[in-house]
């Protein structure tokens, strides 16, 4: 049966932002995709929500009105979140439905539902979903997954049978007695009953790597990070320190008229996705206002290439051949509202970076020698990890990955990456990640946001890379 037009999977949404963000134009998205001139444009439109949702992987955030009927809000969430889970081929049942269903009622402050097994039949027939499997690739059993999928570790420990917080969800494996002839299962009834990650085995997919939690520590005081978070040479998300009152008062107008004209030296790329081995971008220097009023533009009047290009600015020290750089020296007038949580001695303080960049941008994956400390001023930024032991999979050329797009990579060019293991986390305001030294970091903006990261000189190897994908960013680090 031919889909309607207004059936495109969030993924397939994502995949014509990307393809126009590239220079294809709307006939030829239209021809690609199968949908009409308008629908393309109607997903371009709204492209801010459709990236948002799909990195934060929380219809609920992306709810903008209450129907007429609370019931109605409950599906169309529901209905949205099963989508999310059928790009990413996770195993799915009625149970799990009905689990999710109750979840976002919750939430929304809606007491009475109770998600029913007459409400599940209901939710079936409207989306139209039928027989015992959801609609999308079947997963690999889990007894002969090690062998087909070398990626499945199914010794991880999981601390939560489904998580919508990361980009491939993990989840623990169902009992036989769990399965039943009449839920929609993805799962084999011969499952064993131990944790193992939900995969697909088709490895065309990117969604099919396993995804675990980075530790969120809270509250956090320097005994904890010393004694608890620094040692273990893993990243850690510190939530509760005291940024200082930059996380109130950094806006676009507040650090235009308190920086003002001083001329700053940026990155102007045409295209969102900076690629450092290949220089797809040009040096440029615009007074400090100028630059925060073009990274929070999405079409711009004044530009270098195009009405669409990217900006970032990477704050360098007095002499960048010599010095490092330090928001005390560079930015005084801004380093009063930030307070630098002192998790580590002062001698091992090594710089102090502002990085301002526009939304949709991604910067190049690399790491970093010194151990940072990340702070999220405002604003979400999506965070992704790799192991070390997957840097065969990475394509590094030195410090820096070939690998432009981790979300939907040339998998003719990068076969490997999707046997790449994903550590993610979303940082929320006033969040701080710890990221261990000699990691991988990739960074793509979502929204306008300021952050700030500051390098110390503690030189012990990681057990992890990392890849950071963010939003539009202000930042520090």
């Amino acid at each position: 049966m031919k889909r309607r037009r207004n059936e495109l999977r969030l993924e397939e949404k994502i995949q014509v932002i990307r393809a126009s963000e590239r220079g294809k134009k709307s006939r030829e998205l239209g021809a690609e995709f199968a949908i009409g001139k308008s629908q393309v444009n109607n997903i371009l439109r709204r492209k801010d929500e459709y990236m948002h949702l799909f990195y934060t992987e929380s219809p609920l955030k992306c709810c903008r009105k209450m129907p007429k009927t609370v019931n109605e809000e409950v599906n169309r969430l529901t209905y949205e979140w099963f989508l999310l889970a059928k790009d990413r081929h996770l195993p799915l049942t009625g149970t799990i439905l009905q689990e999710k269903a109750r979840e976002f009622a919750a939430q929304i402050g809606i007491d009475t539902f109770t998600a029913s097994n007459g409400w599940l039949q209901s939710f079936r027939k409207r989306h139209q979903i039928v027989g015992r499997l959801f609609p999308g690739r079947k997963v690999a059993k889990a007894r002969s997954a090690p062998a087909q999928a070398p990626w499945i570790r199914p010794d991880v420990k999981l601390e939560e049978p489904w998580s919508p917080g990361a980009s491939a969800v993990r989840h623990q494996g169902f009992p036989h007695e769990s399965v039943h002839d009449d839920e929609l299962s993805c799962y084999e009834k011969d499952i064993e009953e131990r944790p193992v990650v939900g995969v697909i085995c088709d490895v065309q997919c990117v969604k099919m790597t396993e995804s675990c939690k980075v530790r969120v520590v809270e509250p956090v005081t320097r005994d904890i990070f010393l004694q608890d978070v620094q040692p273990k040479r893993q990243p850690a998300v510190l939530r509760g320190l005291d940024l200082g009152v930059c996380t109130q008062c950094w806006n676009v107008d507040y650090l235009r008229e308190k920086v003002g004209e001083r001329p700053v030296k940026v990155h102007v790329a045409p295209s969102p996705f900076m690629d450092f081995l290949h220089k797809n971008f040009a040096y440029r220097t615009l007074p400090f206002n100028e630059l925060m009023h073009r990274a929070s533009e999405e079409k711009h009047a004044d530009f270098f290439f195009n009405e669409d290009e990217k900006y970032y600015l990477r704050s360098l020290g007095d002499n960048p051949r010599k010095d490092v750089a330090d928001l005390k020296q560079q930015f005084p007038e801004l380093a009063g509202d930030v307070t630098i949580p002192q998790l580590f001695p002062d001698e091992q303080f090594f710089s102090s970076v502002l990085r301002v960049s526009s939304a949709s941008l991604h910067l190049w994956t690399h790491y970093d020698v010194m151990d940072n400390l990340l702070m999220q001023v405002t604003g979400y930024k999506r965070v992704v990890l790799f192991s070390p032991e997957d840097v065969e999979f990475l394509y590094l050329r030195g410090d820096k990955s070939e690998i432009l797009d981790i979300d939907f990579p040339d998998l003719t060019r990068f076969p490997e990456f999707p046997r790449a293991t994903r550590y993610e986390c979303n940082l929320q305001p006033g969040d701080t990640l710890y990221i261990p030294g000699e990691l991988d970091e990739c960074c793509s903006h979502l929204e306008l946001v300021w952050a700030l990261h500051v390098a110390t000189s503690i030189e012990q190897r990681s057990s992890v890379l990392a890849i950071l994908t963010d939003a539009v960013t202000f930042g520090v680090i």
